[in-house]
C-alpha cells in the first residue's frame, strides 16, 4: 500500500467455495496522520452492520520506583483475548518512541475489534545494554465502552535472564478484572484474609512452579488454594506478593502448608516468609511466619513442601516433628519400580499433604526388589497416624510396584512411636486390581501402635563359610523374637555402597534397631528365592545389645539354598533359660474334592503358636509324589522352625491373581514330626480365589483342635467297648473369692445327645462318663455361664480319651464367657479317619407379618434341624432381657454352628410375659459357607394365640433353598489375550507344527502356532470369544508314531488375570498311539463341571448310483450348540457303493448337533462320489441319532463341481414306529437358545402335519419365548390324523427387529408317552429364510424325507400396470403334503413390476414331483402374472413350469385378496456334466 494512501474497502474471496467477505476500511493509514493509525483493525461486516465492534483500550504502563528504572528503549504491547489478539503494537506517540520515566506512568491508546474478556497481555523491550534495561511494576488496561478494567502485575526488569538466555519478552496475567472499582474496594466477606508470601531477596530466589497453600483450623482444612504461578510473574526475587484467600469456617488455625507443583524451567525457591493479616473481622494482628529454606528437590531435604504451626494463645504450639518412612519393597519378581512415588500421612490432627518420595537416605537407587527406603518428612504434629495414602505415577506393564509394608517412626518429646502400615499388594495398573494407590491403616495388632517402644540398638556380626560360593544379588533378612515380641524383617545390607557382603570366610557386621523384645529365644535367618541362587553357608551369628552388652551366640552351620530350604531359624542358647527343640513341622494341604479346585500357584503358609510364628515359608517341594496341589490331593511339606508350643492358627495364602488361579482348600492338617502320632487341624472348606468364596488369596484358618492321626475304626467305637471317656477341662485360673462358673457341656452323637452342668472351680475340671448311648460322638457343645460372673473367663481346651479304644482328641475353643451374656460355642469331634465337619455362621432373617398387633415382645429360641445334625436351643434374646419383634421388620441373628447339612426344619419357641400374639411370616436362614445357599422356611401364621403353655413351639418346614455360587465382577474387560503354558514330554523331535483354536460361548479364535511345549509361556490371542469352553490341538502333518504326553494346560488372561485349567481323560496329545490328528479338552471353571468327553459314531451311507463310491480320504467337521470338532479324517478306508461305513471322533460334547462339513481332495472325473446321508450318534447310544441328507455328488467333475458340502441338520432319529393313538392331547415344550435378542420375540405358530392336507396348528404368544427357558403348551390333533409327517414353525405377526432362536421343539402324547423330537437351532426374522421353517418326522428302518429347497422364478407380464405392490404368498403342492402359506419377501421397491422376473426360495419337506401351487395377491394394486418356473435345488436339477398369464385383482371393493391355484404344465430333468 502507498504511504498515506487512505483506504475504502478491504474484500476477501474464498478461492474455492467464492465466499466473500467485506472490510469497509474508510481510513488512511499514516506515521504522519495519528497515532493510532500506523494500522489498523477492521471487523467483518454482514447486513451493514460489524460482527464485532471496534474498540478502543487505554493502556497504562507504570514504571517502578528503582534506580535506573527508566528507559528509552522500544516497548511493545500484544493484548490477548477470547477473541484473539491486538497484534504487538509499538508503545509510541505520533510515530516516535516514548521515554519511561521512573515512578511515571504512561498512557496509551489501542483500537482493535473486540477482543472480549482480556486473558493476558506480551509485554517486549529491545534493551540492546544493561544501561537501558527497565522496570517495569504493572500494565492496566481498561476498556472505554464497558468501564471493564484488566490489572496485569509485573515487577520484573525487562530484558531478565532466565536459564542463562537474556529474555527481552514476558506474558503478563491479569490479577483483578474489575468492572466497578469504587464498589470492589468495598467489597469484604467474613472469613476474608490477606496472604503475603515473601521471596528471598538474592537472584535465584525465585519459581517458575505453581505455588499452592493449605489452611488447617480446629473445625476443617482448608484444601488446595492456589496462589498462582511463577509464568505470571509471581514470586520473584525479592518480591511481596499479596492475595486475598478466604478461610471461613475452619476455625482457629493451628498451622499451613505451603509449597509447589515443582514445574516450569526453573522451580526451585527460596521462600522468606508468610505473613497472614485477617481482613473480616478487620485485625491489626498480622500472622508473621518465617520459613527461610528452599523449597527444591535438589537443595536442603529435597522437599518442595513445607509445614509451619500457627500458635494459638489458648494452647501449647505444636511441634514441627520428622517422620522417618521406612518404605519396604515386596521381594516378588518385578517387585521393583522406577516410578514417582507419592506419600500422605493421616493422623488425629489432620495429614502432612501429598509429598514426593524424592530422596532415599539409606539407598543410591529407590525402591528397589526386597529393598528398605528410608525417607523424612518434616510436619507438624499429626496425633496418632492412623492412615496413609500410598502412590504411584506409573501407568501401563513394566511400572507397576509391589509394596510390602510402610513402617513410620517419629519422636515427640520423649517418647518413640513407631506404626506399622501393612501393604503386601501390587500398585499396578496390569496386575492385582489395576490401582496404582493405596490406603493402608495401621496394623492394630502391632505392639508399636498400642505402646510407645524403648529402642535396642544390636551389633549383628555374620560369619560366612569357606565353601559358600561368591555372593550373588539376593536379599539376605534376620527377624529376632523374644519375650516380648518379635523385630520387623531386617535387612542385612552393607552400610556403604559398593562394600560386598557374605563373601567366603567373611566376617560382616552390621548395626540394627529394634523395639525391647525382652528375653530373645530364637532367630530366624532367610534368603530371597531367585533365579541361579547357588546357596550361603551360614557358619554363625552373634548378637550383641550395645546398651546392655547382652551377648547371643548362634551356631548356625548351615546351608540356605533352594534345593534345602532358604529360611533357618535357630533358638537361643542361655544359661537362664532352656533352649527349645527345633521341629521339623509336617505341613499336609489337603485340596478339595471340586472342580477346578487345583492351582499352579505359588502357596505360602505361617504357622502361628503360643511362642511366635514361623514367618511366611513357600510350600515348595511336596513329600506327596506327582504335581502340588491339585484336586482331592494331600501334599505334605517340611516346615523346620523353632517350637510354637500349642498351634493356633494358619494364614495360608497363593500369589494367584486372578478368578480360577485359585484352590479350594479342604483344610491344614499340621503334626510336629513325621513319627508323630497328633496333627493340629485347620478346617477351611472354602475357595482361596479372587472371585469366588471368600474373594481374598490369603486366609487366617483358627484351629478346632488336635486328634489322632491313627485310631481305631469307628465301628469298634459303637459296639459299646468297654472303658470311660476321660475329658478334662482347661481355662483361665479363678482367684479362691469368686464363685464357681456353671457352664452345660452337650456332647452330641449319632445316636443321641448327653448333657453335663459343671461348675468350674479352678484352672482343670475332669469329667468322666462312659457316654455309652449317644453313639459316635461328632461334636461338643458348651453354653454359659447360668451364674453370675464377677469377670471374664477363658475356656483354652477339651481334651478327650477313651480308656478303652484308646481313641482321642483335643478340641480347642478358645473363648471367653462374658459375665453380661449367655454364650454358645461347639467343635466338630475330631477322628483320624474322617474329616471334620466345618464350623458354619447362619444368618437367621425373622420376618415379622404386618398385621394389626403382630409383633411381640418376650423370650425367643430356635432349633435348626438338618439332614447331618441340629443345632439346639439357641436363645435370641440376651440374657435377663427380652426381645422386641416389631410388625413389618427383619430381624437379624447370627449363630455358629457344626455344618448341619441341608436343613428340613426349624423349631421355634416363644414366650412373652405379657401374653403378647406374634405373626411370623417366614424365616430365612442363610448359611456363610462356599455355595451360599439360602433356605425359606414359611409359616405365617400366630404363635402364641390362645395358648395356656409358658412356652409356644412350633416346628416350620422347609419350603425352599436357593444355591449360589457368587462370582465377583471383574476389574477390567478382557481383551482376549491369555498366556498359555503346556508341559509335554515324550515330544519327537520332528514332531510337525501343531496349531491350537480357543472355543468360547461367542465362537472361537483363529488357528495359531502352538510355540513350544516346555512350559514355557506364549500368548495366545482369542479375540472376543466369550467364556472358553475348550482348546483344540490340531496337528499339520501326518499321525505321529506315538502321542506326546501331556502334564500341564494352563491359560491367564493378561487383563482379568483369570485361569483356566484343562480336562481330559487321555492324557496324551493324539492318542497313546498317536494315531489323531486332533485332541481336544475342556475348559475347568471353577466348581463348574467341565463339558464332558464324547465318543461319536458316524455312519457315513454312500449311495446307489454306479460309481459312487471313493477311495478318497474324506474329512468331516461337525458342528454344534458348543462349537465344532475341527476337521477331522474319517478313518474308514474306503467308501464303497451302497455301503455304510462307520467311524468313530472323540471330541469335547458340542451339544445339539446342527451341521456338518464333509469333504475330499480326488480330483478329476469318476474320482467322485455320491454321499446319501450321514448319521451321528454317541457311541453306546441308541437314542439321539442325528440326520444329515446329502444325496448329492462330491465331484469336480458332476453337477455344480463341489467337493466340500454342508450339510444341515434333518433331525433326530426315532426308536421305532409311532404306536398307540395319533390323536388325542399333545404337550409341547419349546426350547429357547442361550444366543441373545435385544427385543422380546415375534408371535410364533407351530403347525403339526399328517396325511393328506391334515394339519392342526397352536400359536406362541409375543413375548412369551424367554432366553435359555422352556415354554410349555399343547396341542390337540383330531381323529383324522392317523401318523405325523411333518412340524412347521413360522411367524405369524412379527414387530420391527423381533426374532426368536429356537432350540428344539418336543412333542409328547400324555396317553401314550410316544415323543416326537425337532431340533430346528434356527434364528426367526422376517427376512428371506428367517420366517419358517419345517422339519420332518424320522423313524428308523423307513427312508428319511428330505428338506428341499425350491427355487421360484415369477415373471410378471408386458401389460401396462401388470406390477403390483402387493405382498405376495405362494403354497407349493405335491403328492406328499404342501408347504403351507408362505410369504415372498421382498428385497427392494423393485419385485414384481412390469416384464420383471423376481427369484425367491422356498424351504420345505420334499412334497414329491409338484402337481400345483396356490398364488395369492395379499391387498394392493392389480398384478399380471406371466408365469412361475420352479427349480429344486438337488442332484436331479427338475424344473417345473406353472403357466398362469392371468390378471390377480381384489374383489368386494379390495376387502377380499385375489388367489389362484395354477396346475403344473411341465417338467424338465437337466444334468450338467462338466469337462
Amino acid at each position: 500500500m502507498v504511504h498515506g494512501q487512505k483506504s475504502d474497502l478491504v474484500t476477501l474471496q474464498h478461492l474455492k467455495s467464492k465466499k466473500t467477505l467485506n472490510f469497509p476500511a474508510n481510513t488512511r493509514l499514516s506515521k504522519n496522520c495519528d497515532s493510532r493509525k500506523f494500522l489498523c483493525e477492521l471487523p467483518v461486516v454482514e447486513a451493514g452492520k460489524p460482527i464485532y465492534p471496534v474498540v478502543l483500550y487505554h493502556v497504562y504502563i507504570y514504571t517502578g520506583d528503582l534506580e535506573q528504572a527508566d528507559t528509552d528503549s522500544a516497548v511493545y504491547l500484544c493484548i490477548y483475548g477470547k477473541r484473539g489478539d491486538s497484534g504487538l503494537r509499538l508503545l509510541h506517540k505520533t510515530g516516535m518512541p516514548v521515554t519511561f520515566q521512573r515512578r511515571r506512568v504512561n498512557v496509551f491508546e489501542v483500537e482493535a475489534v473486540s477482543l472480549g474478556k482480556l486473558q493476558k497481555v506480551l509485554l517486549r523491550c529491545e534493551a540492546d545494554t544493561k544501561s537501558h534495561y527497565w522496570y517495569c511494576d504493572k500494565v492496566v488496561v481498561r476498556e472505554a465502552s464497558t468501564n471493564s478494567e484488566y490489572v496485569f502485575n509485573c515487577e520484573r526488569w525487562l530484558p531478565f535472564m532466565s536459564q542463562g538466555i537474556i529474555q527481552s519478552e514476558i506474558e503478563l496475567y491479569p490479577q483483578e478484572f474489575k468492572k466497578n472499582q469504587h464498589l470492589k474496594m468495598q467489597e469484604a466477606n467474613e472469613g476474608d484474609w490477606n496472604i503475603t508470601v515473601v521471596t528471598g531477596d538474592f537472584e535465584t530466589a525465585g519459581t517458575t512452579a505453581t505455588v499452592s497453600l493449605y489452611a488447617y483450623g480446629e473445625n476443617k482444612a482448608s484444601g488446595p488454594i492456589i496462589l498462582g504461578s511463577g509464568k505470571h510473574q509471581l514470586f520473584n526475587p525479592s518480591s511481596k506478593d499479596t492475595f486475598k484467600i478466604n478461610l471461613r469456617d475452619l476455625g482457629q488455625l493451628y498451622k499451613i502448608r505451603i509449597g509447589h507443583d515443582n514445574t516450569g524451567n526453573d522451580p526451585s525457591w527460596y521462600l522468606e516468609e508468610v505473613r497472614l493479616e485477617r481482613v473480616v473481622p478487620l485485625s491489626d494482628e498480622e500472622i508473621c511466619l518465617p520459613i527461610e529454606c528452599w523449597l527444591a528437590e535438589d537443595k536442603d531435604d529435597g522437599d518442595t513442601w513445607k509445614e509451619v504451626a500457627i500458635r494459638n494463645p489458648a494452647k501449647e504450639l505444636l511441634p514441627l516433628l520428622e517422620y522417618e518412612v521406612h518404605v519396604y519393597t515386596g521381594a516378588e519378581l518385578g517387585a521393583e519400580t522406577d516410578s514417582k512415588v507419592y506419600i500422605n500421612l493421616i493422623g488425629t490432627r489432620g495429614d502432612a499433604g501429598k509429598r514426593k518420595l524424592h530422596r532415599s537416605k539409606n539407598n543410591n537407587v529407590k525402591f528397589r526388589r526386597g529393598q528398605m527406603d528410608i525417607f523424612c518428612i518434616k510436619a507438624v504434629s499429626l496425633g496418632d497416624l492412623e492412615k496413609v495414602l500410598i502412590s504411584h505415577d506409573g501407568a501401563g506393564p513394566g511400572n507397576g510396584w509391589f509394596l510390602d509394608k510402610i513402617v513410620i517412626k517419629h519422636k515427640e518429646g520423649e517418647e518413640a512411636r513407631e506404626v506399622v502400615f501393612p501393604c503386601n499388594r501390587w500398585l499396578d495398573e496390569c496386575q492385582d486390581d489395576g490401582k496404582t494407590e493405596r490406603e493402608l491403616t495401621a496394623n492394630e495388632d502391632s505392639s508399636s501402635v498400642k505402646a510407645f517402644l524403648k529402642a535396642q540398638r544390636w551389633r549383628v556380626q555374620v560369619k560366612t563359610d569357606g565353601d559358600s560360593p561368591e555372593p550373588q544379588e539376593c536379599k539376605r533378612t534376620l527377624v529376632i523374637y523374644g519375650s516380648k515380641g518379635k523385630s520387623d524383617e531386617l535387612l542385612l545390607s552393607p552400610q556403604t555402597p559398593g562394600y560386598v557382603c557374605f563373601l567366603p570366610r567373611a566376617t560382616d557386621e552390621f548395626t540394627v534397631e529394634t523395639g525391647d523384645l525382652g528375653d530373645i529365644y530364637k532367630l530366624r535367618v532367610s534368603c530371597d528365592d531367585v533365579p541361579g541362587f547357588e546357596g550361603w553357608h551360614l557358619k554363625s551369628f552373634c548378637l550383641e545389645e550395645l546398651h546392655t552388652k547382652q551377648v547371643l551366640n548362634f551356631d548356625c552351620n548351615c546351608w540356605l539354598r533352594e534345593d534345602k530350604e532358604l529360611v533357618k531359624e535357630f533358638p537361643a542358647v542361655t544359661k537362664d533359660q532352656k533352649t527349645l527343640p527345633v521341629y521339623k513341622y509336617v505341613v499336609s494341604v489337603h485340596t478339595g474334592d471340586r472342580w477346578g479346585a487345583e492351582t499352579f500357584a505359588n502357596v505360602y503358609i505361617t504357622l502361628y503358636g503360643k511362642r511366635g510364628d514361623t514367618g511366611v515359608r513357600k510350600l515348595h517341594k511336596s513329600l506327596t509324589k506327582g504335581r502340588k496341589f491339585q484336586r482331592n490331593k494331600v501334599d505334605s511339606f517340611l516346615v523346620e522352625a523353632v517350637s510354637l508350643s500349642h498351634l493356633q492358627k494358619v494364614v495360608i495364602g497363593h500369589d494367584g491373581e486372578g478368578y480360577g488361579a485359585g484352590m479350594y482348600l479342604k483344610m491344614v492338617t499340621v503334626k510336629e514330626s513325621q513319627d508323630s502320632d497328633k496333627e493340629w487341624v485347620f478346617p477351611l472348606w472354602n475357595w482361596l480365589d479372587t472371585h469366588l468364596g471368600l474373594c481374598d488369596t490369603v486366609c487366617e484358618v483358627v484351629t478346632t483342635g488336635r486328634r489322632l492321626t491313627l485310631s481305631p475304626k469307628l465301628p469298634e467305637i459303637n459296639m459299646k467297648p468297654s472303658g470311660l471317656w476321660i475329658m478334662d477341662i482347661t481355662g483361665s485360673d479363678l482367684s479362691n473369692e469368686e464363685d464357681p462358673i456353671c457352664l452345660s457341656f452337650i456332647f452330641y452323637g449319632n445316636l443321641s445327645c448327653k448333657k453335663f452342668p459343671l461348675q468350674v472351680t479352678g484352672k482343670a475340671t475332669q469329667i468322666k462318663d462312659e457316654l455309652a448311648d449317644i453313639g459316635s460322638i461328632y461334636k461338643v457343645q458348651v453354653t454359659g455361664p447360668h451364674s453370675e460372673l464377677k469377670q471374664p473367663w477363658h475356656l483354652d481346651f477339651l481334651h478327650m480319651k477313651h480308656t478303652g479304644t484308646k481313641e482321642e482328641m483335643y478340641l480347642a475353643f478358645d473363648c471367653w464367657f462374658n459375665p453380661t451374656e449367655e454364650k454358645c460355642v461347639e467343635l466338630p469331634a475330631l477322628y483320624a479317619d474322617q474329616e471334620p465337619l466345618p464350623v458354619v455362621e447362619y444368618a437367621i432373617h425373622l420376618h415379622t407379618g404386618d398385621l394389626k398387633k403382630a409383633d411381640a415382645t418376650g423370650e425367643v429360641y430356635l432349633c435348626i434341624q438338618g439332614e447331618k445334625s441340629y443345632s439346639g436351643k439357641r436363645w435370641l434374646n440376651s440374657k435377663k432381657s427380652l426381645i422386641t419383634l416389631a410388625r413389618g421388620q427383619v430381624d437379624i441373628f447370627k449363630i455358629k454352628s457344626v455344618y448341619l447339612g441341608k436343613l428340613n426344619q426349624v423349631l421355634v419357641g416363644f414366650k412373652s410375659l405379657k401374653k403378647d400374639e406374634w405373626f411370623l411370616e417366614k424365616i430365612v436362614i442363610e448359611e456363610d459357607f462356599y455355595p451360599f445357599s439360602a433356605h425359606v422356611f414359611v409359616h405365617n401364621d400366630w404363635i402364641n394365640k390362645r395358648s395356656k403353655k409358658d412356652f409356644v413351639e412350633v416346628a416350620i418346614p422347609l419350603k425352599e433353598t436357593s444355591v449360589t455360587s457368587l462370582v465377583k465382577n471383574f476389574d477390567m474387560k478382557s481383551r482376549g489375550q491369555w498366556q498359555i503354558w503346556v508341559h509335554c514330554t515324550q515330544v519327537p523331535e520332528d514332531v510337525p507344527d501343531i496349531q491350537v483354536v480357543a472355543f468360547g460361548r461367542k465362537g472361537k479364535s483363529p488357528a495359531q502356532k502352538v510355540q513350544n511345549l516346555s512350559d514355557d509361556p506364549f500368548l495366545l490371542t482369542v479375540g472376543d470369544i466369550g467364556d472358553i469352553t475348550k482348546l483344540s490341538f490340531m496337528l499339520s502333518g501326518p499321525p505321529l508314531r506315538r502321542g506326546i504326553k501331556l502334564h500341564k494346560l494352563r491359560l491367564k488372561d493378561l487383563d482379568t488375570k483369570q485361569e483356566l485349567g484343562f480336562h481330559t481323560e487321555a492324557p496324551c496329545l493324539f492318542g497313546e498311539d498317536g494315531s489323531e490328528t486332533v485332541t481336544e479338552l475342556a475348559a475347568v471353571w471353577p466348581d463348574k463341571p467341565p463339558l464332558r468327553e464324547v465318543l461319536y459314531s458316524i455312519s457315513v451311507h454312500t449311495g446307489t448310483l454306479p460309481a459312487a463310491g471313493t477311495d478318497a480320504n474324506v474329512f468331516i467337521t461337525v458342528f454344534g450348540e458348543q462349537g465344532d470338532s475341527s476337521k477331522r479324517q474319517l478313518r474308514h478306508s474306503n467308501f464303497e457303493r451302497g455301503q455304510v461305513s462307520i467311524s468313530e471322533v472323540r471330541a469335547v460334547d458340542l451339544g445339539q448337533l446342527s451341521k456338518v462339513l464333509v469333504e475330499h481332495h480326488n480330483e478329476g472325473y469318476g474320482a467322485g462320489w455320491y454321499l446319501d446321508q450321514i448319521v451321528i450318534h454317541e457311541s453306546g447310544k441308541t437314542d439321539d441319532q442325528y440326520v444329515f441328507l446329502c444325496q448329492q455328488w462330491l465331484d469336480s467333475g458332476v453337477g455344480d463341481a463341489q467337493m466340500k458340502r454342508t450339510l444341515k441338520l434333518l433331525g433326530k432319529v426315532g426308536n421305532g414306529m409311532l404306536t398307540g393313538k395319533i390323536y388325542g392331547t399333545w404337550d409341547v415344550l419349546v426350547t429357547t437358545s442361550d444366543i441373545s435378542s435385544n427385543s422380546m420375540n415375534p408371535k410364533m405358530s407351530l403347525t403339526v402335519c399328517g396325511e393328506k392336507g391334515t394339519y392342526t396348528s397352536v400359536i406362541f404368544p409375543k413375548g412369551s419365548l424367554k432366553k435359555e427357558q422352556i415354554y410349555e403348551t399343547s396341542i390337540e390333533l383330531s381323529k383324522k390324523f392317523n401318523t405325523i409327517i411333518k412340524v412347521r414353525l413360522e411367524i405369524e405377526e412379527a414387530g420391527e427387529g423381533e426374532t426368536w432362536h429356537c432350540c428344539e421343539v418336543k412333542l409328547q402324547h400324555r396317553e401314550s408317552k410316544n415323543v416326537l423330537e425337532f431340533p430346528f437351532c434356527h434364528n426367526f426374522a422376517d427376512e428371506e429364510g428367517g420366517r419358517v421353517t419345517e422339519l420332518p418326522v424320522l423313524t428308523a428302518g423307513s427312508p428319511f424325507p428330505a428338506v428341499k429347497r425350491y427355487v421360484l422364478y415369477i415373471t410378471t407380464g408386458q401389460e401396462p400396470g401388470s406390477g403390483t405392490d402387493a405382498d405376495v404368498y405362494v403354497m407349493l403342492q405335491g403328492p406328499l403334503g404342501d408347504t403351507g402359506r408362505r410369504k415372498l419377501i421382498r428385497k427392494g421397491d423393485d419385485n414384481f413390476t412390469k416384464g420383471k422376473v423376481d427369484v425367491f426360495q422356498v424351504e420345505a419337506v420334499d412334497v414329491g414331483i409338484l402337481q400345483r401351487m396356490v398364488v395369492e395377491k395379499g391387498k394392493g394394486s392389480d398384478w399380471f402374472l406371466e408365469n412361475i418356473i420352479v427349480k429344486e435345488s438337488s442332484s436331479s436339477g427338475t424344473e417345473t413350469l406353472f403357466m398362469a398369464h392371468r390378471w390377480l385383482k381384489d374383489r368386494r371393493n379390495g376387502k377380499i385378496s385375489a388367489s389362484v391355484a395354477l396346475n403344473a404344465t411341465g417338467q424338465y430333468y437337466l444334468q450338467t456334466i462338466i469337462c
